[in-house]
This record gives structure tokens, sequence and C-alpha cells, in this order.
């Protein structure tokens, strides 16, 4: 499918709404004792004006990135601190396991990851997405994206949640990294079928 297709799609409601409340919700274990009583107001207010200069593919890189510098209590600090790590590595495999492990600590036993470039069909129904998202994705979206974005994407959602900062810029951080996420992951799924229909 086109990237502008997918964009279109999220943009003009295939990404609907969440209207259903009846999700059960995760445990969050948000731990952040040297930056307690920062908000992550700043943090977001810069992030969107960074993604305003990029294209959408590197949305999600720059969003992981700008974790890393997050200086506020809302957002756990093992995924800031594997956030500033993975910039070291060339190894993106290592890197998305390193995500993938943070993300899950976070969220709990059942959104563990065996294989962080799967897509994020089978997890979405052992780790939904909290209520009061915002929009929802359809098996569609969630099978271009992978799993380690989803995972991650849940545990930023949370966390923001659970501090009473998932606002309408938190939202917008949110969909944009899902986006981009999806984005990529069309992009792997593209390139697996091309060398899977390759003589």
């Amino acid at each position: 499918m086109p990237a502008a297709t997918t964009r279109r799609r999220i943009h003009q409601g295939v990404v609907t709404a969440l209207l259903s409340a009846c999700i059960c919700p995760v445990p969050v274990a948000v731990t952040a004792a040297t930056d307690e009583g920062i908000t992550c107001d700043p943090w977001r207010e810069r992030t969107i004006a960074r993604l305003e200069k990029l294209p959408e593919q590197k949305w999600r890189d720059a969003i992981i990135s700008s974790l890393g510098d997050a200086p506020c209590a809302s957002l756990p600090t093992e995924l800031r601190r594997v956030a500033r790590e993975i910039h070291l590595r060339s190894n993106t495999t290592r890197a998305d396991r390193l995500l993938a492990d943070a993300a899950s600590a976070v969220l709990g036993p059942s959104c563990r990851v065996p294989d962080p470039a799967s897509d994020a069909v089978a997890l979405a129904s052992a780790c939904p997405l909290p209520p009061r998202l915002g929009f929802r994705l359809s098996d569609i979206e969630l099978g271009d994206i992978r799993a380690v974005d989803y995972v991650l994407l849940n545990a930023m959602a949370r966390s923001l949640q659970a501090a009473k900062e998932y606002d309408e810029s938190g939202q917008r951080l949110m969909m944009d990294f899902t986006l981009s996420a999806g984005l990529r992951g069309e992009r792997a799924n593209q390139a697996k079928r091309g060398k899977a229909h390759r003589p």
C-alpha cells in the first residue's frame, strides 16, 4: 500500500476516535526519582517543534531521540536511559531489542515481545493500548507497525496518562509516532514481499 494511502488513512479517520473504554489497563511502573516534580510540557513542545521540520518518515526516530533527553518524571527512567544508549549503537536489531525490553518492563509480562521486528497484531490482544488514547488502530495498521514500536507507543502513552499529562500535545506526539512507525513497517513489509517474489 503506498505511503500516501497510509498517511490519508491515519489522518482522515481509519485511525478513529477511541469509543470503547472497556479495555483493561496494563499496570505502568513510572520511575523517575531524579526528575521528580518536573513535567513533560517543555519536552512535548520542543519535540513537536522539531518534528515540524522533518519528514514523516523521520518522526519515529526523532521522538525516540528526544525521549532520551526528556527531563521529566512522567516518562520512566529506564525508557529514557535506553533511548539515550541506542544512539551510540549502529546495530538496529540490538537497539530494537533493548527498546522492546525496556517498554515491556514498564508495561508488565503480558507485553513481552519475542520478536521486535514482528507485526503488532497478536501483541495488541495481549497488551492493549490504553483507553482515552484519542485514536485506535485497525488490524491493517497493526500489521504495518512493528512490535517494538507498538510497545514503545503503549508505554509512553500509559506513562503520560498515569501522570495526567496526556493532553492535546501528548496525543499529537503519539499519533505522529504511530504514523511514522507505520510508514517504516510498511516499507519493511514491502521489502520482504519483494524478496519473496524474486526468482
